[in-house]
């Protein structure tokens, strides 16, 4: 299952959950969408699915087959597109593909299948281009899948995806020359462009277009305790600013640089920087504390041992060695340190920045190493005995024997008086350290007594079993005895010098506050702090009874602050843990003396050489000032010039334009005339027309009413014959004259209408060109204001400059002064000289 989280309110949101029908349900790659509202998350092999969750409200689904197992590629990475969130980009051992959502699930986009390509890491440049690294520390560039630019990812300096792109592999045969082949991991882009890391160096490249880029920084890890392979790159992140870097290797340390070699820094090559202080990368298996000063001593598995300082938070040691590191403990007065190796016990001085063996021991394997509170004692446990060696004489001045087994925990007393010691003989022996016998014994076979502690009074003992037991010894006899919870095996155990705080680490990662002191198990309490992942190994308690520091199976060192601890702490004077002296060798402190004198000797030359260097600059300089006085009072000639220029210009452009809109208001009056002219003739001509049409009428009437008048003198036989031909031509004429009446009304009509469109033509016509007219006038007039504008602009411009050059004479003039000083102030030391 997948459990996505809102990063504001650090509170789960949902859970998502692959389908049944999924051959394989264990999650192999999770990627966000490029809005975030969805989340891409591809199964393990064999047979990969690629299902793409939606937040929305339908939560819905989209799942196909990344891969096959009757093909050779195995589907490992996954990169979202940052445009859409249905193309997705899957890669791994021989395969490479583009997938987008179709209607039964994913389809490819393009023909490249990465049959001949390991990938090792992708990322989208843009929405149709990828990039892609390999194992063969190569790097291809793939758009709308199809391959575009395959080259060596190490000597690449230049990326151009503008052109057609060269898809062979220049670079191949001088691989061999070059070294060995590397993964190119951890592909990633931002706004201003991407990077990728080779092994312990990061290739960071900028973009200068929207397909070209130029790589502007290499940013290198350091090799420096451990072996090149643990200075692997693995992770890389950029921050939101874009101007820094932080990259995580093998060994599980941050690194911090800056991501772009400004411009002003000549730097081919950067080189990154702990983020935090160096930390072991295996399990730490020693520690102690000192009592004069705050500082805790660690050694790991990887060879190393470090001095801490637990109220900085800072590593002030740090010393690798090549043999196997057994044990440690801390002098009290934090100047002195015992370490057993597999093959003798060393006695080493701590320094100022390194670990100095004082004297060695033929004592192989040590098992346990403890310093007396007083600091005069060291005992050593190997084999089956106990040593116990003078500080300051470096002789064996005791020898305790008596267990079978090896010895896996020593507790001095209060006084020094007493020495108590537990193994894995199932045997608790408390020694008298001045005559050597046994004081006090419990064994109980079958039994681990892997870390024991001692009461102040020198009474009772704690100790832990690796049957999850926790008993008080006292009196040769096991007085009280609690379980813990699942009876999980103990490892470790600190006991407060106040007797009132115990703690106790077990195998599972489990720490537990006990209740002290102890109760039988039906009422005892203990709270459990779970918190490691792996195997509790050391733990201890500082002097002052107020901070815990635990260290774990897989190389975690944690200082915790005890807090409700009022009357539980032992009363202590409170010069201790305040001491911050240290140990330098005389020779070395003589070597950094003559380094200082030297380097004083040396600033004393500089300073001469830097005044005689300050006084041929004044001289250098004042030259210069007079070459620039010169070609500033030239520029400021020149721009005058070109002011007045630019003035007579306009004036001549203003006075252009100025004509040229008279000339146009002018015509457009001309051509209104002559329309109106032209307009009042056809008005005329319409006009004769009408009155010729009623003229005909009135002679045809005329003519009409003649012809009657001659019928009325005719013959009364012919009346009746010409009434009828006279009504016959009467009607003929009605005809006629209603024929005409008619075309008359209709021809007035088309008149009227005709002077109708031609008013309604003109009118038009008239507007246009008014508007036309209207519109020239307002572009000559916006012409006009940008013109004269454009004039006040080139004042104001003149009048900054001018300001400006009386501001540079003013300065000038003080800079001379300030010479004149300077000058006089040098003649005056020399005189004095």
């Amino acid at each position: 299952m997948v459990n996505v989280y809102e990063t504001d309110i650090l509170r789960k949101k949902r859970t998502l959950q692959l389908p049944a029908d999924c051959p394989n349900t264990q999650i192999g790659n999770v990627c966000f969408t490029h809005d975030s509202r969805g989340v891409a998350v591809l199964s393990v092999e064999p047979d990969a699915f690629l299902s793409i969750f939606s937040f929305d409200k339908n939560e819905s689904l989209i799942i196909g087959r990344a891969s096959n197992s009757s093909q050779q590629g195995q589907a490992v990475y996954l990169s979202c597109n940052p445009n859409d969130a249905t193309i997705v980009a899957v890669g791994g051992y021989y395969m490479l593909k583009i997938m987008n959502r179709t209607d039964k699930g994913f389809g490819q986009i393009g023909t490249i299948k990465g049959d001949d390509l390991l990938i090792t890491s992708m990322t989208w440049l843009s929405s149709d281009v990828l990039a892609a690294g390999t194992a063969e520390t190569e790097i291809i560039f793939v758009e709308s899948g199809e391959l575009k630019i395959r080259q060596r990812a190490d000597m690449i300096e230049t990326v151009d995806l503008s052109g057609e792109g060269d898809t062979d592999l220049g670079a191949t045969t001088s691989a061999e020359v070059v070294g060995l082949k590397h993964e190119v991991l951890c592909l990633t882009q931002f706004a201003k462009g991407f990077l990728y890391a080779i092994h312990n160096v990061v290739h960071v490249f900028e973009r200068e277009s929207n397909y070209n880029f130029r790589k502007k920084s290499v940013i290198r890890v350091p090799v420096t305790l451990y072996e090149e392979k643990q200075y692997k790159i693995m992770n890389v992140a950029v921050n939101e600013e874009q101007d820094t870097i932080v990259v995580a290797t093998m060994h599980s340390q941050l690194y911090i640089g800056m991501l772009i070699v400004p411009e002003t820094l000549k730097i081919s090559e950067l080189v990154f920087q702990n983020l935090g202080e160096p930390l072991h990368i295996s399990g730490i298996i020693g520690m102690a504390v000192c009592s004069w000063k705050p500082i805790v001593m660690t050694a790991s598995r990887d060879l190393t041992i470090r001095v801490w300082n637990y109220e900085t938070m800072k590593v002030e040691l740090v010393k690798k060695y090549q043999i196997e590191i057994g044990v440690i403990a801390l002098h009290p007065s934090g100047f002195f340190a015992a370490v057993g190796f597999i093959d003798l016990l060393r006695l080493l001085q701590i320094q100022l920045d390194d670990l100095k063996e004082t004297k060695s021991f033929n004592l192989a394997s040590c098992t346990q190493l403890q310093f007396s509170n007083q600091g005069h004692l060291l005992a050593a446990a190997h084999g089956k005995m106990i040593t116990l060696i003078c500080i300051f004489t470096f002789e064996a001045v005791q020898t305790l024997k008596g267990h079978n087994g090896s010895i896996l925990s020593l507790a001095w007393s209060t006084d020094d008086a007493v020495l108590v010691s537990g193994g894995n003989d199932g045997a608790i022996y408390k020694w008298n350290v001045v005559t050597g016998e046994r004081l006090e014994e419990v064994v109980q076979k079958g039994i681990q007594y892997r870390s024991i502690a001692l009461t102040s009074d020198a009474h009772s003992v704690y100790s832990i079993t690796n049957t999850g037991l926790i008993r008080e010894v006292a009196k040769s006899d096991i007085a009280r005895e609690f379980k813990i919870p699942e009876l999980t095996p103990l490892t470790d155990m600190a006991l407060a010098r106040s007797d009132a705080i115990l703690f106790v680490g077990s195998i599972k990662g489990h720490l537990y506050n006990v209740q002290v002191p102890l109760v039988d198990t039906s009422s005892g309490n203990c709270t459990n702090f779970r918190f490691f992942n792996t195997k509790v190994t050391k733990i201890c308690i500082t002097y002052d009874d107020c901070t815990l520091i635990t260290a774990a199976d897989d190389g975690t060192l944690i200082i915790w602050r005890i807090l409700n601890n009022e009357g539980k702490t032992a009363r202590h004077a409170p010069e201790l843990g305040k001491c911050s002296d240290v140990l330098i060798a005389r020779q070395e402190l003589i070597e950094k003396n003559e380094s200082i004198n030297t380097l004083e000797m040396r600033i004393q030359q500089q300073s001469m050489e830097f005044q005689y260097k300050m006084k041929q600059g004044d001289a250098f300089h004042s030259e210069q000032m007079r070459d620039i006085h010169k070609d500033y009072c030239a520029a400021i000639e020149n721009l005058k010039k070109k002011n007045i220029e630019m003035e007579q210009a306009h004036t001549e452009e203003f006075n252009l334009i100025t004509a040229s809109i008279a000339q146009g208001k002018e015509d457009h009056q001309k051509e209104m005339m002559d329309f109106e002219a032209q307009f009042h003739e056809k008005i005329i001509m319409e006009y004769d027309k009408l009155t010729s049409m009623k003229n005909k009428m009135d002679a045809m009437r005329e003519e009409y009413e003649v012809k009657l008048r001659r019928s009325a003198g005719c013959l009364q036989d012919t009346i009746e014959s010409m009434e009828a031909d006279q009504k016959r031509l009467l009607n003929e004429k009605q005809e006629i004259i209603e024929n005409m009446l008619k075309d008359m009304d209709r021809k007035r009509a088309e008149f009227d209408e005709y002077c109708r469109q031609v008013d309604v033509d003109n009118d038009r016509h008239k507007v246009e060109l008014q508007l036309q007219y209207e519109k020239k006038l307002q572009e000559e007039e916006e012409n006009s204001i940008k013109w004269r504008g454009e004039a006040g602009v080139l004042k104001k411009k003149f009048s900054t400059l001018s300001r400006e050059a009386e501001a540079y004479r003013k300065e000038i003039e003080t800079m001379q002064a300030q010479h004149g000083k300077f000058q006089q102030s040098i003649r005056q030391h020399q005189r004095e000289n």
